[in-house]
């Protein structure tokens, strides 16, 4: 199931579609006889709730009806892991970005009152998380990535004012992050992106200075960013 699952993943990294439909169809059908044969088992359940959160990812462009009905199964088997294992926080880890993913998927497609909810309520748990774990800083980089999301909602929505104190504490805790991991590619680009979303929401206030500030940030970052890392840009 693991290997399905990983090649699923690798093929759709390569723009394979066909590939990792066939890989994840099998994987889930794969995933669905062991949770039925080893009800006990939660690694089979968990496994089996990220090949409906990769099927959903697959989904989103071609056919956005399929990608939410995939992540609405994913959450399905997320929610009852949680209900029989509340103090084990990776479920609750998965549930936020399955919540974050479909949030992202019905804002697309103009379903903004589920998106907003779909948002709100990873953003809860992954606040929840930050809290509970503070010393694992993937926690916190989750939490702004979500903040990060609701922020570019809000601003399609025109809700300018609502938007920024969301960016202001995702990118506190992406400074913050930053600085205690200076090499962390994935949370200097997530911080980079922060930036750049408050660069535009700032323009759209009128606060020039202040936009151009936070973009020149954006660009001098990604410029170190490139420097260090050539083959990942």
């Amino acid at each position: 199931l693991k290997a399905l699952l990983g090649l699923a993943q690798a093929d759709l990294e390569d723009g394979n579609f066909k590939s990792s439909s066939k890989s994840l169809e099998e994987a889930l059908e794969i995933g669905s006889e062991l949770v039925k044969k080893h009800a006990d088992n939660p690694d089979y359940r968990i496994d089996l709730a990220l090949a409906w959160n990769e099927k959903g990812k697959l989904w989103k462009d071609l056919d956005p009806a399929k990608s939410e009905a995939s992540y609405k199964e994913a959450i399905t088997i997320q929610d009852s892991l949680i209900a029989d294992f509340p103090a084990t926080p990776y479920y609750r880890q998965e549930l936020a970005g399955t919540l974050n993913n479909l949030g992202i998927l019905l804002q697309a497609v103009g379903n903004s009152n589920n998106a907003e909810n779909a948002f709100n309520r990873s953003i809860n748990i992954r606040d929840k998380l930050a809290k509970d774990i503070p010393w694992v800083p993937d926690h916190r980089k989750d939490l702004a990535a979500g903040l990060n999301n609701r922020g570019i909602q809000l601003q399609i929505q025109n809700r300018i004012k609502e938007a920024r104190p969301l960016y202001e504490k995702a990118l506190a805790d992406l400074v913050q992050l930053v600085g205690e991991h200076p090499k962390s590619l994935e949370y200097s680009l997530e911080l980079a992106k922060t930036y750049l979303n408050e660069s535009v929401l700032l323009e759209n206030l009128g606060q020039k200075q202040e936009s151009s500030t936070n973009y020149e940030k954006c660009l001098e970052l990604l410029t170190k960013l490139n420097r260090e890392h050539p083959d990942s840009q």
